[in-house]
């Protein structure tokens, strides 16, 4: 998709564009309690640092994970394009492996190994169709930050916060700790050991 996108100029599709001026594309920044507004906007900042080249800033899909991804046989079909829009192509790789992340932390706690076998499997894919431009792989810790404080965010919004069960209280708490200490998700601080 990354790859194809850069045929499109951003007046040939109507969806949210981030610029520096709309850093905050579908508007959550408001609604965060003050300290998580200043966390957020902490990183949103160090996106300015970039330059919008069609090698790192297309349009992208914006929800990019399992959950979004049927396979039929072999093949893969992705779905869900609600929330597409003119962003940072890091974000989709980073919500890839969030979500993956978690999803076997969660369940297998092999996370070393997991690590390594996704990310190096993961870029070489990404590289046989679009070029893995170096300011992608900066941004990714960014974008996984700004992923934790969409999803807490969601969760306060969806949850029954009267009636939460045990994971959702312990997700809470959780997202809360790595977002307000600032922890690197899945402690990695650099991404380009994996290319």
């Amino acid at each position: 998709m990354h790859s194809l996108v850069k045929k499109y100029k951003l007046s040939e599709v109507h969806r949210p564009v981030w610029s520096p001026n709309r850093v905050d594309v579908f508007g959550i920044r408001d609604q965060l309690v003050p300290t998580m507004k200043e966390i957020y906007d902490k990183h949103m900042e160090k996106l300015l640092q970039f330059q919008v080249k069609s090698d790192t800033f297309g349009l992208i899909h914006n929800d990019f994970h399992q959950g979004n991804i049927i396979l039929v046989g072999n093949t893969p079909f992705i779905i869900d394009f609600d929330d597409c829009a003119f962003n940072w192509f890091a974000q989709d790789i980073a919500t890839a492996f969030y979500h993956a992340y978690w999803q076997q932390n969660s369940f297998n706690q092999m996370n070393e190994q997991f690590i390594k076998t996704f990310l190096t499997r993961f870029f070489k894919g990404y590289k046989l169709e679009n070029l893995l431009h170096n300011d992608i792989v900066k941004q990714i810790p960014v974008f996984l930050k700004l992923r934790e404080i969409f999803l807490y965010h969601l969760f306060v919004q969806k949850w029954d916060l009267n009636r939460l069960e045990e994971w959702q209280k312990y997700t809470l708490i959780d997202l809360e700790n790595k977002i307000n200490n600032d922890l690197p998700y899945a402690n990695i601080t650099d991404f380009s050991i994996y290319q």
